[in-house]
C-alpha cells in the first residue's frame, strides 16, 4: 500500500545515516506531491544512476541495511505515482538529479530515466527541503495517480501513525521525523 511504499523510501534515508527526515504532502487530491527529504550522506553519480533502476546493483550491508533487495525506490514510487524525481548532494559530488516519468516511458516504449546535474532552482529546493544540510537527498513523487486515500488530512494522519509505530526504535534513538513540519513521536 501507499504507506508501506513510503516506509520503503524512508528505509533508504535511514541507511544513508540521516538524522532528520522530512515528509511534505502538498496539493490537492488530483494533483498531490509527496516529498521525502533527508540530511543523510546523499548519493554520488554511480549510486544515483542505480537508484531508479529496477533491481539496482548498489552494494548493501546485509547485516544492517534495511532495503536489501534493490527494488525499494523504484517499486515504491511506481506504486504511488507516475513521476519520481531524486535530487541529491553527497559530500564530494555536485548537486545531482535523476527522474523517471511513466508517461515518457510509455511514449518512448523504453524504461529510461534522466540523469545529470541539478538546475540552480533544484539546488535551492534541495537545500530548503533538507534544512540547509551539506549533504542529503529529496525523493519527490508527482503525478500521484495511485493514492489510496485522497483526503490529504486523513492520508497524512495515517502516515504519521505508521511512521510512529514502524520507526519507533529509531525515533527513540534520536532520529527525527516530520510530516508537514509536525514532529512524529514514537508509538509503542
Amino acid at each position: 500500500d501507499n504507506y508501506n511504499a513510503i516506509m520503503d523510501i524512508i528505509d533508504n534515508s535511514i541507511d544513508a545515516d540521516a538524522r532528520n527526515i522530512w515528509i511534505k504532502i502538498a496539493g490537492k487530491a488530483e494533483n498531490l506531491t509527496i516529498s521525502i527529504a533527508d540530511d543523510g550522506k546523499g548519493m554520488d553519480y554511480e549510486i544515483l544512476n542505480q537508484a531508479l533502476k529496477l533491481g539496482s546493483e548498489t552494494e548493501k550491508e546485509i547485516d544492517s541495511d534495511l532495503g536489501r533487495f534493490g527494488m525499494g525506490l523504484s517499486t515504491a514510487s511506481l506504486s504511488i505515482c507516475k513521476r519520481t524525481t531524486v535530487l541529491t548532494k553527497s559530500l564530494n559530488d555536485d548537486y545531482l538529479k535523476s527522474e523517471t516519468d511513466l508517461d515518457w516511458i510509455q511514449e518512448k516504449n523504453a524504461f529510461k530515466k534522466s540523469l545529470g546535474k541539478c538546475s540552480p532552482s533544484e539546488q535551492k529546493e534541495l537545500r530548503e527541503l533538507t534544512g540547509n544540510s551539506k549533504t542529503g537527498t529529496v525523493v519527490k513523487l508527482t503525478k500521484c495517480d495511485r493514492i489510496q486515500n485522497r483526503d490529504i488530512r486523513v492520508f497524512s494522519n495515517t502516515l504519521h501513525k505508521h511512521i510512529a509505530r514502524v520507526f519507533r526504535r529509531f525515533i527513540e534513538a534520536g532520529k527525527n521525523f516530520y510530516i508537514n513540519n509536525k514532529r512524529v513521536e514514537s508509538i509503542d
